[in-house]
């Protein structure tokens, strides 16, 4: 891993803000446009109802995660580092500033669905993989779940 750079923000916005359209943007073109999906009208009801976290060098964003509670857990969703600032740091940030938000509030149990070439980095992270393999957003995923 590279060393971070000193001038990373790590910050929350909201849903309907700058911030949340230009962290839509990066995720529609990272996540979804390579897989030929757009956001749907139920991908934007989660978004309201998510916290959003996004990472920013000097004015640029960089990463962004999303968290949604279900009752007693939060599903981590759309976790993002551009590909220029992979293997910095970013990402155990941004995973660490979402789960510390949720387990302020008392809850201690994150599950994600994670694309395969990804699994690793959860597993540095925490997070165990659960159950079998399966096909989401027509790419193989496996189930993570990580308990403070």
């Amino acid at each position: 891993m590279s060393i971070l750079p000193n001038h990373i923000l790590i910050k929350s916005f909201n849903f309907g803000s700058t911030e949340y359209y230009q962290a839509k943007e990066i995720r529609q073109k990272y996540l979804r446009t390579p897989l030929g999906i757009e956001f749907t009208p139920e991908d934007l009801n989660l978004d309201r109802i998510a916290h959003h976290i996004m990472a920013y060098d000097d004015n640029k964003i960089v990463g962004c995660v999303l968290g949604i509670q279900e009752n007693n857990k939060v599903k981590i969703k759309q976790m993002l580092v551009i590909p220029d600032y992979q293997e910095k740091g970013i990402g155990s940030l941004l995973l660490n500033k979402i789960e510390r938000v949720f387990y302020d509030l008392g809850i201690n149990h994150f599950y994600l669905h994670s694309r395969q070439e990804s699994l690793e980095f959860y597993q540095k992270n925490g997070y165990i993989p659960t159950g079998n393999n399966f096909i989401e957003v027509g790419i193989l995923h496996q189930r993570a779940d990580k308990f403070y």
